[in-house]
């Protein structure tokens, strides 16, 4: 077991539910401040690990999407661990709504930079934006829904539609 799995695993076993999401919170910081993909990833993997309560795990995450979308790693950095974040989330999705909602609005940004309109697109697209378990402003939504627009227009006016729908 690495240094950093054993680590988080010690984090498991505090029983004040206030200072266990503050060590994850400290942790995390320590992970972003030194640009560590591997040891973000192992965070990542550990907190939405079934050994981390939901209530824990759903803070951290949204403290983690919040902090990739304002934090000074580099785009390739924040795609990687956003990405896999996204991935890890997939089988407790809804319970992760709110912070792979974050984290893939900053991935959409980077693409949208990077004038990867189709993908950036795609990013968005997958945002739930009627799911019902979040409620969202109706004007967030539209703007939400023109911006997607505008990505694939950006699309079009390039002369790949073909790909951008796929």
């Amino acid at each position: 077991m690495s240094d950093i799995s054993r680590q988080l695993e010690q984090l498991v076993s505090i029983s004040d539910q206030r200072v266990k999401i503050e060590q994850y919170k400290n942790t995390l910081a320590k992970y972003l401040d030194e640009a560590d993909a591997g040891a973000l990833k192992t965070f990542v993997e550990h907190v939405a690990g079934e050994s981390v309560p939901l209530s824990v795990s759903r803070v951290v995450l949204l403290d983690l999407a919040h902090r990739l979308s304002s934090n000074s790693l580099s785009p390739d950095v924040v795609k990687e661990i956003g990405l896999f974040a996204i991935d890890k989330t997939a089988a407790r999705a809804t319970s992760f709504e709110e912070a792979v909602s974050t984290i893939r609005e900053s991935i959409a940004t980077i693409y949208e930079q990077e004038e990867e309109w189709s993908k950036a697109a795609r990013m968005l697209a997958a945002i739930p934006l009627e799911s019902g378990i979040r409620m969202l402003d109706d004007d967030f939504k539209v703007e939400k829904y023109i911006r997607i627009a505008m990505l694939y227009l950006q699309v079009s006016n390039r002369g790949d539609v073909v790909g951008a729908w796929g």
